[in-house]
């Protein structure tokens, strides 16, 4: 998208911002090994694999110049669709991507039964180029209670 916004920029003095989303749906199956204590702390690992369904959506709102078709919407205006069929910009297509995520924790005993649990993620998500240059990166930290049976 930036490329989009600089060419246009540079070649038919049209201003408009890029931006987006990128909303992800992902299956993930893994394996957590406990790392018995002889205390209340319980250390864990945890790694997996799967596989992420990427939906980009791209947007461009109008800054300053004229539109391809000679109009000059209001700022801020939505004009995506205006530069998408000028022929200046394809949206990516939605695809699948292969995932896998690292991390750990500890749960600590806190009454008969009842844990505290915190933990840190980090997934890794081979999104196709056109979506990022490189690999897109997640590090997540977690915190719960549970009852431990």
């Amino acid at each position: 998208m930036t490329n989009t916004a600089t060419a246009l920029s540079t070649n038919q003095g049209l201003t408009v911002i890029g931006g987006g989303t990128l909303p992800a749906w992902y299956g993930l199956g893994g394996v957590r090994v406990e790392i018995p204590t002889q205390s209340r702390v319980l250390p864990y690992m945890l790694g997996g694999v799967g596989v992420v369904r990427l939906n980009p959506n791209a947007i461009f709102t109008f800054s300053s110049g004229s539109m391809p078709d000679g109009s000059t919407p209001a700022v801020g205006e939505d004009v995506t669709s205006a530069i998408s069929t000028a022929g200046y910009f394809t949206a990516p297509a939605p695809s699948t991507a292969f995932m896998f995520t690292l991390g750990g924790g500890v749960q600590t005993l806190v009454a008969a039964h009842w844990v505290v649990d915190a933990g840190y993620r980090y997934s890794r998500i081979a999104a196709d180029t056109t979506l990022s240059a490189t690999p897109l990166n997640a590090n997540g930290l977690t915190f719960g209670i549970g009852y431990r049976f």
